[in-house]
């Protein structure tokens, strides 16, 4: 509330106290380094880059701390150190969004096997986490696990039907990888509608957004 009152000194006194109630809250140590830049900086605090006196402040022991700073080490384009820190947040407390990230980093850098153990794992603690399913039938098609491929992208289908562009084009390479020629063609016919659809939507937002401007001069 002090910062949003552009009180910046007060506000940092009130997170100076608040980390010395609590030490292992990390999310205070991030938000205490975002007062400075202003009250606009909460909104993108995990985007905020913190200096080494702040980083040594911060309790190693808190998993939020790894993960705020895997995602640093994302933005600074050092995937491998963005790895190292969602390890450590992982054992200390793993989560299916901290796997899922690690997996996705891990196929960034061509290592399948680690991305789809780790997509296993954020699976086997979400059940319902859509996304995952999806691209994991993508990594599945790459090696060739046709039936796993198919699973998988039906489940993301039940869970994740705002995926449903991605739904098809990976369904419809799948069937086709099987000789469902039918199957593939119904896809691909699918997607193009969704595609259609969508450059219809883009226009006319686009059209309506132009008309909007020009109102008034």
């Amino acid at each position: 509330m002090r910062l949003l009152l552009g009180d910046r000194a007060s506000a940092t006194v009130d997170y100076d106290r608040a980390i010395a109630l609590n030490p292992q809250l990390a999310e205070l140590y991030f938000n205490r380094a975002a007062v400075p830049n202003g009250a606009g900086s909460f909104a993108c605090r995990e985007q905020t880059s913190i200096d080494d006196d702040i980083t040594d402040k911060l309790p190693l022991n808190n998993a939020a701390f790894y993960r705020h700073r895997a995602r640093e080490r994302i933005n600074e384009g050092n995937p491998k150190a963005a790895i190292s820190d969602y390890t450590n947040a992982i054992a200390l407390s793993p989560t299916a969004h901290a796997l899922y990230q690690r997996g996705l980093l891990y196929l960034s850098l061509g290592q399948s096997e680690q991305a789809l153990a780790d997509f296993d794992g954020a699976i086997d603690l979400s059940p319902d986490y859509g996304v995952v399913y999806s691209d994991r039938a993508q990594l599945r098609l790459r090696n060739n696990d046709l039936q796993g491929a198919l699973a998988d992208i039906e489940q993301a289908a039940n869970l994740s039907p705002n995926l449903k562009q991605e739904i098809h084009a990976t369904r419809c390479l799948i069937h086709f990888a099987m000789g469902h020629r039918e199957q593939a063609l119904e896809d691909f016919e699918q997607l193009i509608t969704q595609l259609r659809a969508a450059g219809q939507s883009s226009s006319h937002t686009s059209n309506d957004s132009t008309s909007i401007g020009s109102v008034g001069g």
